[in-house]
Order: structure tokens, then C-alpha cells, then sequence
């Protein structure tokens, strides 16, 4: 996919942002940094440093370079005075790339943090003086002129930049950034829940607020300016020790995911290591483990109480006693999880933004990003995580325009550990390894049905291939029951869940679409609830894309989903698609069985069996298949 410009990805993200919630600049002082006491505190006097830049005659990186040495300055001068600790300082780097990364765009200066407090010793061999992304704590950027134009432009590169901190550095929790306009200062904020920023402020009549930022970042702690003290370097790698419960600590080895896209700054910001458990003495053992940090909405269930749940009642169930044998078998299990603790509480975003203290505000606005989006259509690996399946361009901006988190949403910091290590689907190389892998996740999703789950997302990236050549999945953070212990429905079943190039058909849309009574019917089609033929069909968009990717030729448009699923191939492709065709229709006709009287249960008779059915036919092409 060809990459896109560092200009229009800046245009992207600002658009994808949209409205942004804006405050009164002293409140946000008061929620997101530590507070300051100036008591007799006497700072040099700003116009030492700064004055009008309009009336200005250097350059915009001299007239704004000297805020470095004040910030500097005044930092220095409150430490030595109240005997804090100092654990930024500021750098001008309008000229300097920070290191550590592909990206080429640079801030005009950066808050800059002590490699021994960040735990990061860079490389003398690369360190060529430059600041490195992961030392960077803040960004600023700056205009002489003030104006729409101008402070758009800033607007695009500092928010960029601070979603390429958080999606560059996996310690990090939130970012700060600030924007000048001639004399008029914003504060820009960021976490997994959402965008802030203030309203705008002239620093020269306002000199004292300017001293408390400065002096608050000076001594905001790592913690405070969105470093995770769970989660540490190791020198010269990017390899990390990651506390998951307790003292409990794991060694990255490999990186298996990383969402890493603009867009992706919001929400669950999901990385999945390789990793080991790391014994007393701070070495590696064991078997390679598999570690997932994400971010998860509060009050949702965890995956691993889920994965409990649903081995305790396969332990209880008076149906089959290989329940539970087929799920040790055929999902990967659960070692240990648990929310991150910070200070001995959970990292959540509510205390983080102390968003009730916000929602108090009687001066709260937005500040409109938003502009036309068709200008901007074009490959880009901002949507990278979409996948490689060859989703329209248009396609996939409006699928994240509509999914990017618009109002706030309290998150948990949460992470899972898995018992092994198993080849990703999206990474086979042969249509009869993936049948293998197939069959495997569809015994699951059989033993799922029999105790009355459903999966809800299942994709390319959470079907796996064990070494022992067994199918699995994972990832079941959106399993839900289709029906509790007191008869009711679980009201997530109404919620779209799901990954873009294998999500149902008609879960994208939230409608029935086959044998749905047509004009002049008065019949009054039931709302879309999720059942166990929405995740076999999945499973079945795993293997075409993945005979896609192996067998080009035949390949359905991803555009034309739901008409491919209707109506198969055309007649023209190789013979490989041909066993794809016949799974096809039978899930076609399964889907039209099931809708023909549109019932308003979940259950149906229909729906019996429906995964064995697939599974035989899975194994039977593994067994025949030898394409390679």
C-alpha cells in the first residue's frame, strides 16, 4: 500500500479528530499537572526573553528559541529555591529529528526527560544529540503570525506528533503539547479516551500563568506526564520488563501486534509481545509466552474472567463432558491478567483526566478541526490496521471516520498474559494450513455454541496455527452469552463489533439480508442480533482473504462483500476458490432457513450443529489440500 504524505496524514488525523472539547487553560493546569507554589518565587522578567514576535524582525526559530532558555532558567532557579526535583528541560530543536523513529517531522522544541528517569540509555553509536522519541515528554510548535491558517497548521503537527508518541512508545499513557501563535498559547492533551485542549491565551498578559506551566511540567513526574512505571526499557533495545499482576514480571522478546496508526490513538491502542517470565533473579524462563496490553472500556467484563467463566460452566455442564477438552484444545488459554496498578490503584483514564472535574466546567467549548475529508482520500498507512485485503481507500476512511471515538469514554489499563505462542493466521502461507487453522477455531466456536456463546470478532488476527498443527482462537474480550442464567438477552448482542474484512455482512449494517421479505410486504423486519452464523461466516472471510493473498486471480472486490456472499465467484477462478464456492452456499442457505420466518429467538433449530458441519468440511480440506 503506498504510503501516504507526512502533510496529508497530518490532514487526516485532523479530521478524523473532528470537534475537540476546549477549557480554560487554568483548569487544565489544575487537572492534568501537579500543582506549584510560588509563594516569593521571583522569575526573571519574560521580555528578557520574549516579546511581540509580530514585531519580531528574526527568524520564528530565534524569536521563539529563547523560550527554551527561560523555561530552563525559571526551572532551575525554583529548584534550587524549593529543593524539588527537576525532571525535564526544554530543548529548541527546530532543525533536530528526534531518533528512534522512521518519522522525519520535527517540533520546534521539545520537553526533553533524564535518560536515567525514563530508564532509556541511548545508543553512543546513533546518538548524534538529537532527542529521542522516547525521551521526548511534550511537544511545541509555533507561528509569528496568528490567524485560522496559522493555527491550523499547528494544530496538524502537534497532534500528530503527540499520536506518534503514544503509538511510538508503548510506556506511554497520555501526551501534552503546546502551540504558539504569536502571542497566543494552547495546550493540547491526548489519551486513550480522547483529545483536549484549552482555550487560547495571550502569554504576555498573562506571565504568571506561563511561569506555573513551565514550572508544573519542570516538576511533573514521569508518571504524571504519561510515562507507565509498569513497564520499563531495556538499554539499546526495544525490548521492555512488563509487570502484569503483582511483582509478576515479563521480558519482550518479539512484537506479534501493534496498532501503530494515527487513528488508532483512541480506543483500545492494543500490542500483543512475545515474551518470558522473568524469575527472581530478573532472568528469562520458560516457554515463550504470548503478553496483550489494551485498553479496555470500564465496566466491561476482562478476558480473562470471560475465559473463566466459560471453562467453569463447560465444567458444570451435564451435555458433553468434551466440552472442556475442546476448549483447552482449540483456544489459547489464559495464564494470568489482571488491570495495571499505578501507586496501587488501577490505571484508569477517569482518574488520569479526572474528567468529572472537567464536566463541571461553566466555561467549556470545542474547537472545530473538521474540514472536507474527500480532499484527503488516498493510500495511507493510517488505516494500515484495517489490513492489507484491498479495501477501497474511501471505503476504509468512512469506516474509520465513523468508528473513531468521539466522546469520551473512561478506559482501564488491562493486560493478559496467554499460555503459547501459535502462528497468526494473517501470517500462513498456504491455503491448507489455514484450513487447518480453520477447522481448529471452528471446534471451539462448536463448543462455544454448545454452552450457548458467541465469539463476535473474529478475524485474521485471532485464529491461530499451534506448533502441534492444532487451530485456535483467541482475543475474547467481545464473547458474550447469547442468553443468561435468568432468560434475558444480553444487550451487547445489538452492539457492531468486529474487524472490517471479516466482520459479518449483515453485522456492518445491523439488517437481515437474506430472504428478506420484499415491497409490498408490511412485515416488520426484527433489529439484528448477533448468532453463531455471523461467526462461522467470519471464519469463512478469514479463508478468502487468505486464498486472496496466495491466489490473486478470482478474488473478490472488498467493496462487492455482501454481493460476493450472495451470489459466489464468477466461474472463472482457479480450482482452489472452487471448495470456497461450496462452503459459500451452504452458509448462504443456512442464513435463508434461518430468516425465512424471522424469528425473534435466538435460538433455532437451524442453527444446531452449524459448526460441526463446517468442521467436517475444514478437516477435509486440510486432508486433500498439498498446495504449498
Amino acid at each position: 500500500m503506498p504510503k501516504i504524505s507526512l502533510a496529508s496524514g497530518r490532514d487526516l488525523l485532523l479530521n478524523l479528530i473532528g470537534d475537540i472539547p476546549s477549557y480554560p487553560m487554568q483548569e487544565m493546569l489544575d487537572n492534568l499537572l501537579p500543582s506549584v507554589e510560588l509563594n516569593d518565587f521571583q522569575p526573571p522578567p519574560l521580555a528578557n526573553y520574549f516579546t511581540n514576535p509580530s514585531e519580531d524582525q528574526q527568524r520564528e526559530s530565534q524569536v521563539f528559541g529563547r523560550l527554551a532558555e527561560f523555561f530552563n532558567t525559571i526551572a532551575t532557579n525554583y529548584r534550587a529555591t524549593n529543593t524539588v526535583p527537576m525532571y525535564v528541560w526544554m530543548r529548541d530543536t527546530p532543525n533536530a529529528t528526534p531518533l528512534g523513529s522512521e518519522q522525519k517531522h520535527r517540533p520546534d522544541a521539545c520537553l526533553v526527560v533524564d535518560d536515567d528517569i525514563t530508564n532509556f540509555d541511548p545508543d553512543p553509536e546513533v546518538d548524534n544529540g538529537a532527542p529521542n522519541w522516547f525521551n521526548v515528554a511534550a511537544i511545541f510548535e509555533y507561528k509569528k503570525a496568528h490567524g485560522t491558517t496559522h493555527w491550523r497548521d499547528n494544530a496538524r503537527k502537534i497532534l500528530w506528533s503527540m499520536a506518534h508518541i503514544m503509538n511510538y512508545d508503548p510506556r506511554r499513557r497520555s501526551a501534552v503539547g503546546f502551540t504558539i501563535e504569536n502571542v497566543w498559547l494552547r495546550m493540547w492533551y491526548c489519551d486513550r479516551a480522547g483529545f483536549l485542549v484549552s482555550h487560547k491565551v495571550d502569554i504576555i498578559d498573562n506571565t504568571q500563568l506561563l511561569v506555573q506551566l513551565f514550572l508544573s511540567l519542570s516538576i511533573a513526574t514521569p508518571e504524571r506526564l504519561g510515562y507507565d512505571p509498569t513497564m520499563q526499557i531495556v538499554p539499546h533495545s526495544r525490548q521492555f520488563r512488563i509487570v502484569v499482576t503483582g511483582t509478576e514480571q515479563y521480558l519482550t522478546e518479539k512484537v506479534l501486534c501493534d496498532h501503530r496508526t494515527a487513528g488508532a490513538v483512541i480506543g483500545q491502542a492494543t500490542r500483543v509481545w512475545s515474551v518470558r517470565a522473568l524469575n527472581a533473579d530478573g532472568e528469562p524462563t520458560g516457554d515463550p509466552l504470548a503478553l496483550k496490553d489494551v485498553w479496555v472500556r470500564e465496566g466491561s467484563p476482562r478476558e480473562g474472567d470471560i475465559v473463566s467463566a466459560i471453562l467453569e460452566q463447560a465444567d458444570n455442564d451435564p451435555i458433553s463432558a468434551t466440552i472442556r477438552a475442546e476448549l483447552i484444545a482449540h483456544l489459547i488459554n489464559v495464564r494470568a491478567h489482571g488491570d495495571v496498578k499505578i501507586l496501587g490503584a488501577s490505571d484508569t483514564i477517569s482518574r488520569n483526566r479526572r474528567d468529572h472535574i472537567f464536566g463541571l466546567s461553566e466555561d467549556r467549548g470545542y474547537l472545530t478541526l473538521k474540514e472536507d475529508m474527500a480532499q484527503f482520500v488516498t493510500g495511507s498507512s493510517v488505516f494500515s490496521s484495517v489490513g492489507s485485503s484491498g479495501f477501497d481507500r474511501l471505503d476504509r476512511l468512512k469506516h474509520f471516520e465513523a468508528n473513531f471515538p468521539t466522546t469520551f469514554s473512561n478506559r482501564v489499563h488491562y493486560r493478559v498474559v496467554y499460555s503459547e505462542v501459535a502462528q497468526v493466521f494473517s501470517q500462513l502461507t498456504t491455503i491448507r494450513d489455514g484450513y487447518r487453522a480453520v477447522a481448529g477455531a471452528s471446534r471451539a466456536l462448536a463448543a462455544l455454541q454448545l454452552l450457548g456463546w458467541v465469539h463476535r470478532d473474529l478475524s485474521m488476527g485471532n485464529v491461530y496455527l499451534s506448533s502441534n498443527g492444532a487451530g485456535k482462537i483467541s482475543d475474547l474480550e467481545y464473547a458474550r452469552k447469547l442468553i443468561d442464567s435468568n432468560g434475558r438477552e444480553d444487550k451487547d448482542l445489538s452492539h457492531t463489533v468486529g474487524t472490517l474484512n471479516t466482520v459479518a455482512c449483515e453485522v456492518i449494517e445491523q439488517t437481515y439480508y437474506f430472504d428478506v421479505p420484499g415491497p409490498p410486504t408490511m412485515v416488520e423486519i426484527p433489529k439484528l442480533k448477533y448468532n453463531h452464523l455471523h461467526d462461522a461466516e467470519s471464519l469463512w472471510w478469514c479463508m478468502v482473504w487468505l486464498h486472496a493473498a496466495i491466489l490473486p486471480e478470482g478474488a473478490p472486490s472488498p467493496l462487492h462483500r455482501l454481493k460476493y456472499l450472495r451470489t459466489g465467484p464468477s466461474g472463472t477462478e482457479p480450482k482452489e476458490w472452487w471448495d470456497l464456492g461450496m462452503l459459500r452456499w451452504d452458509l448462504v442457505k443456512r442464513y435463508q432457513a434461518f430468516e425465512k420466518d424471522w424469528p425473534d429467538k435466538l435460538f433455532d433449530s437451524v442453527l444446531n450443529g452449524v459448526h460441526e458441519r463446517f468442521t467436517t468440511q475444514y478437516d477435509r480440506l486440510a486432508g486433500v489440500l498439498v498446495l504449498s
